[in-house]
């Protein structure tokens, strides 16, 4: 079972549950497999370790074994991300984005949209460099008056929201890439490599954030494969 928990203003969190269905082919709500016949039992462990969806009906060919057993070749991206995934609105200002980002140990979140897409990352760089630009500010009031004109004009270019307090979304970096769930876990790892990134979304086939797959995580597929 996967988890997406999205912190939103305010301190307001929306859970969403899926699980991936042998019959649709994709990742279902867990409200879809509840009603289905083919269910035998769902559990929910508050923890999140033990959840877990039965089905009485058998996994397609192939599918079985790469989900099963990461250290397969064949081994799909959901055999090894993480399933519990924590994510923010664009909404979500950046104090409250570091304390999300500290409370739940994580170097980094999806930024999403209403559908639970994403179209961000943000990241403790993000919060740094933002922190940075802040220390700037505080600088600029030792440049002579007729320079920091032009010092605002160049900063209010680069932020949607230099008037008010500043958002997720004003200091994401802007995330087209992500992989679906079912892509290998090789060429993913291709990609993460092609790309310079440490970390993308796994999504389902609506485009919805299922799970996270991090280059520490192919680095552990790698060497379990290699002491294998």
């Amino acid at each position: 079972m996967r988890e997406q928990r999205i912190v939103g203003p305010g301190g307001a969190e929306e859970v969403h549950h899926t699980v991936w269905c042998t019959v649709e082919g994709g990742s279902v709500g867990v409200g879809t497999c509840r009603s289905c016949t083919r269910r035998e039992r769902v559990t929910f462990d508050p923890t999140g370790r033990r959840s877990e969806v039965v089905c009485a009906m058998p996994p397609p060919p192939g599918r079985e074994a790469r989900e099963g057993d990461a250290l397969q070749m064949g081994a799909c991206v959901s055999a090894l991300m993480t399933r519990r995934v924590i994510c923010v609105r664009t909404t979500l200002p950046v104090r409250a984005v570091l304390m999300v980002l500290v409370e739940h140990g994580i170097s980094g979140a999806p930024v999403v949209d209403a559908a639970g897409r994403p179209v961000g990352m943000v990241s403790i760089t993000d919060l740094l460099r933002e922190q940075y630009d802040q220390i700037e500010d505080e600088e600029d009031e030792l440049l002579p008056f007729f320079a920091r004109e032009a010092v605002e004009r160049n900063r209010v270019g680069r932020r949607s929201n230099p008037e008010g307090a500043l958002t997720a979304g004003d200091i994401m970096t802007p995330s087209v890439f992500s992989v679906r769930e079912e892509a290998l876990v090789a060429d993913a790892a291709v990609e993460m490599a092609h790309r310079a990134v440490h970390r993308v979304p796994v999504v389902s086939r609506d485009g919805a954030v299922v799970g996270m797959v991090s280059a520490l995580d192919v680095m552990r597929w790698m060497a379990a494969r290699l002491s294998r």
